[in-house]
């Protein structure tokens, strides 16, 4: 496990949960795929091993390296 990449990962979710808690939608793209993190389904964000990953269904899927992240 790489400790500095798990601190970046953790990092990110803070300051994603952060925005989302004042009330403010987050737009998290990877790639040609936007993610949107409301209050109401910001528990499908979680750090698995030293990802930052999002629940998809039954699984999880890794968003380590990401194009843009705002909020609104």
């Amino acid at each position: 496990m790489n400790a500095a990449k798990l601190g970046v990962m953790t990092a990110r979710l803070a300051r994603i949960k952060a925005a989302v808690q004042s009330g403010k939608t987050v737009h998290y793209s990877v790639g040609m795929r936007t993610f949107v993190f409301t209050a109401k389904n910001i528990g499908t964000l979680a750090i698995k091993g030293d990802s930052l990953c999002v629940r998809c269904g039954k699984s999880w899927s890794r968003i380590d390296y990401y194009t843009s992240i705002t909020a609104a």
